[in-house]
């Protein structure tokens, strides 16, 4: 493979995950008679191509600051939209999802700080959780919607929400201990 190919492979497939969060929009409020199935899977192949993006980029050392902010970007977008189908079903309950975007913007405003202070904060195994129990939580969500009163996918639908918002809480945690730290660690500015 080129090293150009190598170089915007990761780029791309970030750039994807935005066409598909638009690709599911449509077809949820579409009138298909499968429309949350389709929706399950486009979900799920977004949420492939967060996992290969980042992997591809750190195998071929591509790392890029578009990556890494976008990523993100997209992540946090595909989540939203994910939550905002869903609460009109009564899937995703209003208060979780606050809890969920407070969190998540306070994080990111500790991160945006930190960077802007020359004090970058890498993501955490636990953020990374925090990821994995969304997506479990959204496709159990998904599944309910395609197969409803399936009382499985309700329970599990429960279970990951609660280690949603166990491992945004815990995970946000660490991420001020870590702040903290690392502010109280930073030299002074010389006048």
């Amino acid at each position: 493979m080129s090293p150009a190919f190598k170089k915007t492979f990761p780029n791309l497939l970030t750039i994807s995950r935005g066409f598909l969060i638009v690709l599911i929009s449509i077809v949820f409020f579409s009138g298909w008679k499968y429309r949350f199935l389709v929706a399950l899977l486009l979900f799920i192949l977004a949420i492939l191509t967060d996992i290969l993006d980042g992997k591809l980029a750190r195998k071929w050392k591509v790392k890029s600051d578009y990556g890494v902010v976008f990523d993100s970007l997209f992540d946090k977008i595909l989540t939203i939209n994910m939550y905002l189908l869903l609460i009109p079903h009564n899937l995703i309950h209003t208060g979780v999802f606050v809890a969920l975007v407070i969190r998540d913007l306070l994080i990111d405003g500790i991160k945006n700080y930190s960077i802007s202070r020359g004090i970058p904060i890498s993501a955490r195994k636990s953020g990374k959780s925090k990821m994995v129990a969304q997506g479990a939580m959204i496709i159990f969500a998904l599944l309910l919607l395609t197969f409803p009163g399936n009382f499985l996918f309700y329970g599990c639908l429960v279970i990951s929400a609660i280690a949603a918002l166990f491992f945004s809480y815990f995970s946000g945690i660490l991420y001020v201990v870590d702040w903290i730290y690392r502010e109280d660690d930073r030299p002074a500015k010389k006048k």
